[in-house]
């Protein structure tokens, strides 16, 4: 028994002093703020954030377009044998008797304040210049 905890305690020991020292890493997979130098040609990729959100948001499934259109008289979305239902909401929507958790209002909200958030980190980030210790 005192053999097997003598190799254990060896083993743990081997295992423990003999590990990595050296912890400095290349960093392949993201650009890191002190390397980061912005020009002007730069301008479109820190601005794309902000208009990416708005795609989902105009042309997405539930968004802008059902909870203008579906609460109008402008279009109706008919239940189908084979589906379109989906829980009464687009009924509700064109009654004007939507929850407060349905689904269109909830994530055209969560969109619209994810974009302005978005765009109002663009603004800042730009207002602080290229200087990457700003952005810790």
């Amino acid at each position: 028994m005192k053999h097997k905890l003598t190799i254990a305690s060896a083993l743990t020991a081997t295992l423990i002093l003999g590990g990595c020292t050296k912890l400095d890493e290349t960093v392949y997979s993201e650009v890191i703020a002190d390397n980061f130098k912005p020009t002007a040609n730069d301008v479109p990729s820190i601005i794309a954030p902000v208009y990416t959100n708005l795609r989902a948001q105009t042309a997405g499934w539930q968004g802008w377009f059902d909870v203008e259109e579906e609460s109008a008289d402008e279009i109706v979305t008919p239940v189908r044998p084979n589906g379109w239902y989906d829980g009464g909401t687009y009924q509700r929507m064109h009654r004007h008797t939507w929850t407060p958790t349905e689904g269109q209002p909830n994530g055209l909200w969560s969109r619209c304040f994810t974009g302005i958030n978005t765009a109002n980190r663009v603004i800042y980030q730009i207002e602080l210049g290229p200087d990457p210790h700003h952005y810790r």
